[in-house]
C-alpha cells in the first residue's frame, strides 16, 4: 500500500519509480532476458531495434567498429524493418542524401551498399553476389529467405498474443505477454535515430503499440484483481502520453473500483489543469459524465463493474463488412507493416473485421472510438482499399518473394 499512498500525495515520479522497480525489474525485465534476442541461436540475424541498434551474425554481436558509415547501417534498418520489400534507389536517395547532387549520391549509395554486404559477409569477393542484400533492377532489398529474429517482429507477436489472452480472458497470459512488451521497449525504438526523418513515422507507431499494450497490461491486472497495479500501468502510460484522455478515465475508474473516489476527483482535476487549459479541446460526454457521477454520489454502476472499460453495447455486435478477396487482404497485411500509424490502424480494423470480431473489441485494440472504427468499416464496404487509404500511402509496396527473386536481376 506504500505505492499507492505516494500516487495520493500526488508523488508520481516517487510512485513510477517504484512501479518500475517491482514490476519490470523483478519479473518482466528478468522474463525477456530468459528469451533475450542476443541470446537466441538458430537464426542468421538476430536484430535489436529497441534501446539501441544491434546486430548478431550467426551468434556473434557486430561490433560497432565494423559499421565504416552510419549510412549503411541506415540502409540495413530500411531494409529489414520491410523485409521483402524493395527500396528503389530513388528512394535511398530522398532517405540518405537529399541535398546531394544526383549523380554523386547514387556513387556514395553504391559504396554504401557494398559497404553493408561486407559487413554482414566479411568474406565476400568482389563481383560476387551478396545472400543477404539482393539487387532487384529497381533497386535493393533484403532477402526474405534468410532467417532473422528481429525485435520489432517479436514485440508484435507478444501484443497479438496478450490481446488474444484478453479476449479469452486468461489474464495472467495477457500479464505475462504485455509484461513481455515493456521488457523488450527498453528505451524505445532505435534512440540514436530520433530526429531522422526516416525514422519519425517508426517512432509514432512503435510508441503508440508500446501505449496501446501499457493500457491493456493495465486493464489485465484490474480484471485479475490486483488494483494496484493497474493504476501503477496508467501513471506509467500518462507519463509517456500525457494528453490521453482514454488513459485519464480508465486510471479514474480503477480509482472508483479501488473506493478510493477522491483520487479519482484528483485524476479528473489532473486532467482539466493539464489538458484542457494547454489545448482548444473539450472533454467527452463520457468524462464529464464519470465526473458528474462521482459528485453525485452515483457509483453503484460504475463500483460493481470488474471490466473497467467503457461499455457501449451498440457496437458489441459483430462488425458488418463484405468479405475480403485474396489481393485486398494481401494488401492490407503489407499496410500492416507500414511504418505510418494511420496506415497499420486502418488495415486492422479490415482485417479484425473480416474475422467476425465486434466494433468494440477492434476499437479497443486499435485504439480509436468505435464510432471512428465502424466509419472505416463502412467505407471499406463503400470504396474498397480507395476508402481506408491512409494519406501519402497509396497502394501496395512493391515486395519479392522467394519465387520471384530469379526474375528480378
Amino acid at each position: 500500500m506504500r505505492i499507492l499512498r505516494s500516487i495520493k500525495r500526488n508523488d508520481e515520479k516517487e510512485a513510477i519509480i517504484q512501479a518500475i522497480q517491482v514490476s519490470e525489474k523483478r519479473r518482466f525485465i528478468a522474463e525477456v532476458n530468459d528469451s533475450d534476442i542476443s541470446r537466441c541461436t538458430d537464426p542468421v540475424l538476430k536484430v535489436q531495434f529497441f534501446s539501441c541498434f544491434q546486430v548478431w551474425h550467426q551468434g556473434e554481436l557486430i561490433h560497432p567498429k565494423a559499421w565504416r558509415a552510419n549510412k549503411s547501417k541506415t540502409i540495413l534498418k530500411l531494409l529489414l524493418l520491410h523485409k521483402g520489400r524493395v527500396y528503389t534507389k530513388d528512394e535511398l536517395i530522398e532517405h540518405l542524401f537529399p541535398d546531394v547532387d544526383y549523380k554523386k549520391a547514387s556513387v556514395n549509395l553504391r559504396v554504401r551498399i557494398s559497404e553493408l554486404r561486407h559487413v554482414l559477409e566479411p568474406n565476400l569477393k568482389k563481383g560476387a553476389k551478396s545472400k543477404y542484400i539482393l539487387t532487384a533492377r529497381e533497386g535493393y532489398y533484403f532477402n526474405p529467405a534468410i532467417m532473422c529474429h528481429i525485435d520489432t517482429e517479436i514485440f508484435e507477436s507478444f501484443c497479438e498474443k496478450g490481446w488474444q489472452a484478453i479476449e479469452a480472458k486468461q489474464w495472467q497470459e495477457a500479464i505475462m505477454q504485455f509484461g513481455q512488451v515493456m521488457g523488450l521497449y527498453q528505451g524505445g525504438f532505435s534512440p540514436e535515430d530520433r530526429y531522422e526523418d526516416w525514422a519519425l513515422p517508426f517512432h509514432q507507431r512503435w510508441k503508440e503499440a508500446y501505449l496501446i499494450a501499457l493500457s491493456n497490461l493495465a486493464e489485465a491486472y484490474a480484471h485479475s484483481g490486483n488494483l494496484e497495479q493497474a493504476i501503477l500501468w496508467c501513471h506509467k502510460a500518462l507519463c509517456v502520453e500525457e494528453h490521453r484522455e482514454k488513459l485519464y478515465r480508465q486510471l479514474m475508474r480503477y480509482h472508483l473500483l479501488a473506493d478510493d473516489a477522491e483520487a479519482a476527483l484528483q485524476v479528473y482535476e489532473r486532467y482539466r489543469t493539464r489538458i484542457l487549459d494547454t489545448t482548444s479541446g473539450n472533454p467527452s460526454p463520457q468524462i464529464e459524465q464519470l465526473h458528474l457521477d462521482i459528485l453525485n454520489q452515483n457509483l453503484s454502476d460504475i463500483s460493481s463493474k470488474t471490466h473497467p472499460t467503457d461499455s457501449v453495447p451498440v457496437y458489441s455486435r459483430a462488425s458488418s463488412i463484405r468479405p475480403l478477396t485474396q489481393e485486398e487482404e494481401e494488401t492490407l497485411k503489407c499496410w500492416k507493416q507500414n511504418p505510418l500509424h494511420q496506415t497499420w490502424q486502418r488495415a486492422q480494423i479490415i482485417l479484425l473485421a473480416a474475422q467476425k470480431k465486434d466494433v468494440q473489441t477492434i476499437s479497443e485494440y486499435v485504439d480509436l472510438s468505435p464510432r471512428r472504427t465502424l466509419e472505416w468499416i463502412k467505407r471499406f464496404n463503400k470504396d474498397g482499399l480507395s476508402g481506408v487509404t491512409a494519406p501519402k500511402f497509396k497502394g501496395r509496396f512493391h515486395q519479392v518473394n522467394i519465387k520471384q527473386q530469379p526474375q528480378v536481376f
